[in-house]
């Protein structure tokens, strides 16, 4: 699936729903470099200010773009 695709169709998904990572407790399951990863790619505000709240825009466009790697 293309890129475009892929953000298309999760625009039209209910993505996220406004939930906010818990950074201390991605920390304490061991998950501090898929923290620093997001922060580094400038996504980490999006998922942990309560005040800024979750863009479904922005959070499409995150998925459409996040890959898994071993």
């Amino acid at each position: 699936m293309t890129l475009v695709k892929r953000y298309e169709n999760f625009l039209q998904k209910f993505v996220v729903g406004g939930k906010v990572v818990k950074v201390s407790y991605f920390q304490e399951q061991g998950l501090g470099v898929f923290l620093e990863t997001l922060e580094a790619q400038g996504w980490l505000e999006l998922f942990t200010d309560p005040k800024r709240g979750c863009s479904v825009p922005d959070l499409a466009e995150f998925y459409a773009h996040y890959v898994v790697t071993n």
